[in-house]
């Protein structure tokens, strides 16, 4: 099933967090960022959110790295997403 985009206003704590959940399961996420000027982010992998992500405010930043904390997939063992 494919999944809506996340619309983000580049202030949302909830709605990065959201993201990362789902790039953590492997899924592809689509951002939509609405403030000064729009843009559009497809993120594929854990690079892809640290990109992402590297451009975020600090405080931001700081708050997603309390929940975005590399993990191991239980089933498979790999590597799940991180923030850094």
């Amino acid at each position: 099933m494919e999944r809506p985009p996340g619309i983000w206003d580049g202030k949302s704590f909830g709605t990065l967090a959201n993201a990362f959940r789902l790039i953590d399961q492997g899924k592809k996420v689509v951002v939509i960022v609405s403030s000064e000027e729009t843009s559009v982010t497809t993120i594929r992998s854990q690079g892809d959110w640290n990109r992402f992500v590297s451009d975020c405010a600090p405080d931001l930043r700081e708050r997603l790295a309390k929940i975005a904390q590399p993990t191991i997939a239980a089933t498979s063992g790999e590597k799940r997403a991180g923030l850094f």
